[in-house]
């Protein structure tokens, strides 16, 4: 029996004309490829029955059996040929178990496929051969030499902990690629690569004398990405190569030429064959970035490089199964208490969803806050509870970690203020955007209470696509005053009102715009919005806001402006007396900072996006 991988190809060129004509139609191509054959452990003892596995791929053709073959070599005598029928682990994978042998036995196998190719002939393909050797002594069973009833000794490679975890394909927000260490431990990377689109001869990156913390973040830049990474996590190195969106899209996480695959990410609709043209392949959703949770991928609505994944939109469908499966850490999706309402003296309740993949169990959620632990207990399917009492006024940082049976843990902090008992927060839904110049770049707020509002967890996003401000401290806006965002690198700092601090990214009165004044905690809530489109329903759609054709009144030489401080409905003397939501007008001139009441008013933004919150009454 041949031991090398077998392709039958032909031609699919067309065939000339015999004296004129038509061509021929083009012969198809039978092909059966082996990917992904290893053995687990790598390193077999003398205890340790083997799992072999491998990805078989037929196109043109119909697989019907596959078989493992082996033989075990023992004092320089071969045994006979042995046969297992291997089974399928998932879609594509197939597996079956070689029995423990005796030290310094030499296991040689390979993977016989069988199957009818497009016309219902008969193919037999066979995979290189691949081997080992058993070492260790042999242990003493007295008269039974079958060491196969010796318990199993798992020996696995550490590198199956590594998961892809992030992935960014918008250029104009920065591309990349990341990946997380789910283990406590930390594991040398040399030799793992990064592969794009099944090209396994050319990676991303083939990783040297990179060792990853425990529980840490990995990113490799692509093409000229300019971000900044958090100092907890490394930078794995630097790309040319892009990566596309609107394009069929393979990254997988790997070593040897594709021979050992950990995780992949995938958007093409039919990801378990491999697609001949990545740039034809259909795309199940175009989005620029997605996040890994404990249940597969998400379009992401926060990009998180280097950094734990928030906020998943939509689901992907199409998922590659894992290569080498590893139980995940758990998922806390969210706390649930209010973070801007905690007042000394009184006890807080904390919620949070906990979720966990297939291969393990939750075991404990526990919350950390001011010096003590609580145990939050199961209370649902995924929703556990406790009690956190403050005895004392300030800043805390309230941390939910959730462990599963596997020791794996997942943490999620939370910032908290606790007021003095004489004092109150307002709810944030009181914080109104209040002014939009797209000269001078900045965004105004008012406070429209009378009493503070705690900003934390509060961001600001553009265009349903970029983060301009993501605040994630405890930062206090005064009752009935104003704060100020600037944009486009702009400088706005003040002692006259909250100065929030400065985005790169700009803000343009030329094309369609869309604000969105966004609250986290306890779970995401749109409080208020400002949008500048000729579109009569202006929920965020990518295709639209950069198109200059789109924007209902170009506000480049004006800035747009609340009707009254903070007042999203006014009483319409012209439109029958009725109250319209989301008033927005446009002004000759702006008041950064300062109340919009006094501004002359040019005309009114008709096409709003639904406020979501309503304004607290005091």
């Amino acid at each position: 029996m041949a031991m090398a991988t077998i392709l039958f190809a032909t031609s699919c060129q067309p065939t000339p004309p015999q004296g004129g004509g038509e061509p021929e139609p083009p012969v198809r191509e039978l092909q059966v490829k082996f990917a992904n054959m290893l053995h687990l452990p790598f390193e077999v003892e003398v205890a340790n029955t083997v799992n072999v596995s491998a990805k078989i791929t037929v196109l043109n053709g119909t697989l019907s059996n596959v078989n493992l073959y082996y033989t075990v070599t023992e004092n320089e005598v071969i045994g006979d040929e042995q046969i297992v029928e291997m089974t399928p682990a998932s879609i594509g994978y197939y597996e079956a178990d070689i029995p423990a042998q005796a030290g310094g036995a030499i296991v040689k196998y390979w993977i016989e496929a069988s199957g009818f190719d497009f016309e219902g002939a008969d193919f037999n393909e066979v995979s290189d051969m691949g081997n080992y050797i058993v070492t260790g002594e042999n242990p003493d069973t007295g008269d039974d030499p079958n060491p196969g009833d010796t318990p199993v000794v798992p020996v696995e490679d550490p590198c199956k902990a590594i998961r892809l975890n992030e992935i960014s394909t918008g250029a104009s927000i920065g591309e990349y690629i990341e990946i997380y260490n789910t283990s406590n431990k930390e594991v040398n990377l040399d030799g793992v690569a990064i592969y794009k689109n099944c090209d396994y001869e050319e990676p991303l990156i083939v990783l040297d004398g990179v060792t990853m913390p425990g529980e840490s973040y990995g990113v490799l830049f692509v093409k000229q990405t300019n971000l900044t990474l958090p100092s907890t996590a490394m930078l794995l190195g630097t790309t040319d190569r892009g990566l596309a969106s609107s394009r069929a899209l393979c990254v997988e996480l790997g070593r040897d030429a594709g021979a050992t695959i950990y995780d992949t990410y995938t958007n093409t609709i039919n990801p378990y064959t491999d697609a001949t043209d990545w740039n034809t392949d259909p795309v199940e959703m175009e989005a620029k970035f997605f996040a890994r949770f404990t249940d597969g991928w998400y379009s992401a609505g926060i990009q998180t490089p280097g950094d734990v994944n928030l906020d998943p939109q939509v689901k992907l469908k199409h998922q590659k199964n894992i290569a080498l499966a590893v139980s995940d850490a758990p998922y806390v999706s969210r706390m649930g208490f209010d973070p801007t309402s905690i007042v000394e003296g009184k006890t807080l309740t904390v919620y949070a969803y906990v979720y966990s993949d297939a291969y393990s169990t939750i075991q404990s959620v526990q919350c950390s806050v001011a010096g003590s632990t609580v145990t939050l207990n199961k209370v649902d399917s995924c929703r556990y509870e406790g009690s956190c009492r403050f005895d004392s006024d300030g800043d805390y940082v309230v941390t939910v970690t959730a462990t599963n049976n596997d020791n794996r843990k997942y943490s999620l902090d939370n910032k908290v203020m606790v007021c003095p008992a004489n004092t109150e927060f307002a709810p944030q839904t009181a914080v109104r955007l209040n002014e939009v110049n797209t000269d001078d770049k900045y965004i105004e707020f008012y406070n429209t209470s009378s009493k503070p509002v705690n900003l934390v967890g509060m961001y600001i996003e553009k265009n349903n696509e970029d983060i301009l401000l993501f605040i994630n401290d405890n930062i206090v806006l005064d009752g009935h005053s104003f704060a100020v965002l600037a944009c486009g690198a702009k400088d706005y700092s003040s002692t006259d009102y909250l100065y929030l601090g400065s985005s790169d990214k700009g803000i343009s009165g030329k094309k369609s715009l869309c604000i969105e004044w966004m609250a986290s905690y306890p779970e995401k809530l749109r409080v208020d919005a400002f949008c500048n489109t000729k579109d009569t329903d202006p929920r965020p759609k990518v295709t639209v806001w950069d198109d200059p054709a789109g924007v209902e009144v170009a506000i480049s030489s004006y800035s747009a402006i609340r009707y009254q401080d903070g007042v999203v409905a006014v009483k319409s003397q012209i439109e029958g007396n009725a109250d319209l939501p989301n008033q927005w007008f446009y002004a000759t001139s702006g008041s950064l900072g300062s109340s919009n009441n006094n501004l002359t008013r040019k005309g009114r933004l008709k096409n709003q996006m639904a406020t979501i919150a309503p304004v607290p009454e005091e």
